[in-house]
């Protein structure tokens, strides 16, 4: 396995670790905003970005949850959906997951609304049009 596609795997997981079956659908109350990537290992916009989100993920406390969703082929996309489902957005994955390269700021469900989608970067490289986008959904 690819050095890369490990760290998504072990990303994946890490994901779903705080949260248990009663959490389910409802994030921890710590958590403000998911940042969510749609990768591909296939997909030559994926590459371009490289470990940006990685980088940034460093600037911000645990209020934050850095997830990657890998669509690289059937069985990552299945466990993907299966960790979209636990965060509460499998809805918003089912529509987006054809597009890579993707980023989505979201801001986790609660007992009383659904997940809300902040903004979605596309192709993004540079970690300031990451951090300058969660800034501004943090009210910073």
């Amino acid at each position: 396995m690819k050095p890369f596609a490990t760290l998504l795997v072990i990303i994946s997981l890490l994901a779903l670790a705080p949260l248990s079956a009663a959490e389910t659908r409802q994030a921890p109350p710590e958590i403000r905003l998911y940042v969510v990537k749609i990768h591909a290992d296939w997909c030559p916009r994926c590459r371009h970005m490289g470990d940006v989100l990685e980088r940034v993920a460093r600037e911000y406390g645990n209020d934050i949850r850095f997830v990657v969703l890998d669509v690289t082929d059937r069985k990552s996309t299945a466990q993907a959906q299966k960790t979209a489902e636990a965060l509460g957005i499998s809805d918003w994955f089912r529509e987006y997951k054809t597009v890579t390269s993707m980023v989505a700021l979201i801001v986790p469900p609660d007992n009383r609304k659904g997940p809300k989608v902040v903004t979605m970067l596309f192709n993004k490289a540079d970690p300031a049009d990451y951090t300058s986008a969660i800034n501004k959904a943090l009210g910073q």
